[in-house]
């Protein structure tokens, strides 16, 4: 007769047993779903702010899209590119053959600057630069005294077809002058031959130290450079032969740009009628120092335009790769 309610009990703690477990799993349920939307939603969120530059008119970050990255290997390739250009400069300019200036009294406007037999050694220096760093793209080598005035010109045939004599207005002099720093001038006309080149300009003073109060300038030490040239040995290393890059889509390289920051196209890959940039926010921005994307109208026809900066030291370029919306 004892027997019935001791199994009734057993039964009965067994019931509630059931009923407490199966209270307590329905309440973490909630915990966990809100935990998995909250999740789900910040990935969302990530997913579609990577998405919106390329749907909107919006400008973003997109580390992770082709073709940021695609004009980020090209960016990185030209900033070194002018990195050893300025070294190069930089190291020689420092040499007493290239500082000193024993013949500035013996300068010939007829000739724009001194006869090719004088001060041969920083003739020699010159020429050594553009034989060795042949890949760098020096179309000539230049010195100008304080003032501006040219002392010479290598190649000397170059020096001869100069039609001036003084080229302190020049963006690269002043710019070199003023930061007392290597200085990347914008793209211009070569007045010897109509090339269009770019000048890194090394200001030379007393005093290694220029900072120095008692420092003088005794001029500048210039390369010009064909950076089309430049921007072409880039296009080749980065988009068509570096192995980093097998994975990165080249289907839009036609509509690649190297542009300078007034604008003008230093370098270009492929056919596309466009002339000048600075109309373009996306031109700015990369002018700012920012990258991105953003939709445009470029030539009348509405594009995507992916964008990156080209440091060095104070001056900013920018690479551009525009591609059309159907």
């Amino acid at each position: 007769m004892n027997s019935v309610p001791y199994n009734l009990f057993v039964i009965l703690f067994v019931l509630s047993f059931l009923i407490i477990t199966a209270t307590i799993f329905c309440f973490r349920q909630p915990e966990q779903a809100i935990a998995q939307s909250t999740t789900y939603s910040t990935q969302s969120m990530a997913m579609n702010k990577s998405t919106i530059p390329q749907q909107y008119n919006i400008t973003a970050p997109i580390a992770n899209d082709n073709n940021i990255l695609k004009i980020k290997f090209l960016a990185n390739d030209i900033s070194n590119r002018i990195n050893t250009i300025a070294s190069i400069l930089e190291n020689t300019s420092k040499l007493s053959a290239v500082k000193n200036i024993p013949y500035a009294s013996s300068i010939n406007k007829t000739l724009h600057g001194i006869p090719d037999n004088l001060d041969t050694a920083k003739r020699k220096i010159a020429q050594q630069i553009m034989l060795q760093h042949s890949n760098s793209s020096f179309v000539s080598i230049a010195f100008l005294l304080s003032n501006g005035d040219m002392y010479m010109v290598e190649p000397y045939d170059r020096q001869l077809k100069l039609p001036i004599n003084n080229l302190a207005y020049r963006d690269y002099f002043i710019g070199a002058v003023t930061t007392h720093k290597p200085y990347l001038s914008q793209i211009f006309t070569t007045t010897v031959d109509g090339s269009n080149v770019a000048a890194v300009s090394i200001p030379i003073y007393s005093t290694e130290n220029n900072s120095n109060s008692n420092a003088s300038l005794i001029g500048t030490w210039n390369g010009y450079i064909n950076f089309n040239s430049v921007f072409q040995q880039a296009i080749n290393d980065e988009l068509t032969i570096s192995p980093k890059n097998k994975n990165v889509s080249n289907k839009y390289i036609e509509h690649i740009f190297l542009v300078d920051n007034a604008g003008n196209i230093a370098g270009q890959y492929g056919q596309y009628n466009a002339k000048f940039f600075t109309d373009l926010q996306s031109f700015k921005d990369a002018i700012a120092g920012k990258y991105g994307s953003r939709v445009e109208t470029e030539s009348n026809i509405k594009t995507m335009i992916f964008y990156y900066p080209v440091k060095f030291h104070s001056t900013t370029w920018a690479i551009l790769l525009i591609k059309s919306i159907s």
